[in-house]
């Protein structure tokens, strides 16, 4: 997700990223996604059978990563992972995801208020 950070300007301003940036971005991304293959079990969480932190966290950051990574890198990111998209899936439909979203929907206007003075545009 940390890479995806770099494009949400591109994103926001509806702008493409120079070639040589998503390369770099792609090049850190592919790394990510095999040391995310290792560390997930989707069992059926991420960390094993139960809900944990790191379940709110990555569904959250793969936010940015299919807002930004995906559509300006032009790659359907998650499911280079195994078992990844099920979980998002998954986790979507989950009660703490519901709230959450409705949450980041009440507070959208503003967020993107912010993002506006923010990176312009």
């Amino acid at each position: 997700e940390l890479p995806c950070r770099r494009l949400i300007p591109y994103s926001f301003q509806g702008t493409t990223p120079p070639d040589a940036l998503k390369e770099e971005i792609r090049q850190v991304l592919e790394r990510g996604i095999g040391a995310m293959g290792r560390l997930c079990q989707f069992a059926p969480y991420l960390a094993g059978s139960e809900l944990s932190m790191a379940d709110i966290y990555v569904r959250y950051v793969n936010t940015v990563v299919k807002m930004a990574g995906s559509s300006l890198l032009e790659w359907d990111i998650l499911p280079e992972i195994a078992d990844m998209s099920e979980w998002d899936a998954q986790m979507a439909d989950s009660d703490i995801a519901r709230k959450i979203d409705a949450d980041q929907a009440a507070n959208a206007e503003d967020f993107f208020a912010y993002l506006k003075r923010r990176f312009g545009g």
